[in-house]
Order: C-alpha cells, then sequence, then structure tokens
C-alpha cells in the first residue's frame, strides 16, 4: 500500500484494516510532514472513532512527540475538530499530553493547542477537570500571537474562561521568559 492510501485509510477510520501495515510503518511522514497520528485526529465524521484511533496508535507503539511535529499538530487538531465528544476528548488529550506531545506547537492556522482548547464548544465547567494535566507541561505556548495579535490568554478573556486565565496567569508566571 502506498503511503497516502495508508494515510486515507487511517483518516477515514479504516485502521482496522491496514493495523499490520500501519505497525510496519508508525513513523511514516509525508512530504508535507503529515503523520499517521494526524490523519487519525482528522477523523472527521465520528468523534469516538477518532480519538479510538489515535489511542490505538499510541498503542501500537507510535512515537508521539515525533508524530505531534507535523502541519497542524495532534494536539491542535484533536481539540479543534468540530464534531467532539467531551469524555473522548479529554481521555484522548491526557493521554497525548502523557505521551509528551507538543502543547505549544503553532499550527499552520497559526493557533496553539492553547487556543484550540480555549476556543472548544464545551463549558469552563467541562473542560476544567483537564486543566491541572494541561497546565503541569512545562511547553505551553501561552505567549503565541496569531496574525491578529491575540494570544491563550487574550482569548480566555474573551471567551470568559477564567479559571483557564487564572491558571494561565499561574503558568506564566511560573514559567519566566
Amino acid at each position: 500500500m502506498k503511503p497516502t492510501e495508508l494515510f486515507q485509510a487511517v483518516r477515514d477510520g479504516r485502521l482496522s484494516e491496514v493495523e499490520d501495515e500501519v505497525r510496519e510503518q508508525l513513523d511514516l511522514t509525508l512530504e508535507d510532514g503529515s503523520t499517521l497520528l494526524e490523519a487519525a485526529a482528522l477523523i472527521l465524521g465520528d468523534p469516538q472513532l477518532r480519538y479510538q484511533s489515535v489511542q490505538r496508535l499510541i498503542e501500537l507503539g507510535i512515537d508521539v512527540p515525533v508524530a505531534s511535529r507535523g502541519r497542524s499538530g495532534v494536539l491542535n487538531v484533536l481539540i479543534g475538530a468540530k464534531k467532539q465528544e467531551l469524555d473522548g476528548l479529554l481521555t484522548t488529550t491526557r493521554i497525548l499530553l502523557d505521551k509528551g506531545a507538543d502543547a505549544g506547537f503553532v499550527s499552520q492556522q497559526d493557533r496553539t493547542p492553547s487556543m484550540e482548547l480555549v476556543n472548544s464548544k464545551f463549558d469552563e465547567s467541562e473542560l476544567a477537570p483537564l486543566y491541572p494535566d494541561w497546565f503541569a507541561r512545562d511547553d505551553l505556548n501561552l505567549g503565541h500571537r496569531n496574525k491578529a495579535g491575540v494570544d491563550a490568554q487574550t482569548l480566555a478573556e474573551r471567551r470568559e474562561r477564567p479559571e483557564f486565565l487564572s491558571a494561565a496567569q499561574d503558568w506564566v508566571a511560573a514559567h519566566p521568559g
């Protein structure tokens, strides 16, 4: 199977059909920088299938820090997806954080995972259980300003997410420079 076909199979949610080939090519990266983990995070129609596919690739041994440095970053893609299911999102995000996904990645869309989290459709009370894991990371990129000059903290103010904003301010104070 060609690499692009393998990526498409994963993105279509057919990981189980191509699992043996995936197992042999976990480090596969396309010319544009896309990774298999990104492909799984891009499953659009079925959030549960997206979370299961990402988790299965991790179980198969994919190198999460490497696999989260494609064009968009796996956390950016996973958290930024339109169709979401809260428990699956929280669980999969925690797994990715635990395995070393790049929490400070700036995507081609000029957004960080923190910006995606603040922009999430879920209420802050639903996202707050993730905050201890999120703000335990040393690699957050809370100072990045997008083309409009907005960073994650400004976005949190605008979106009225006081718990995120408070935790972000504490994180910045603990991580000068």
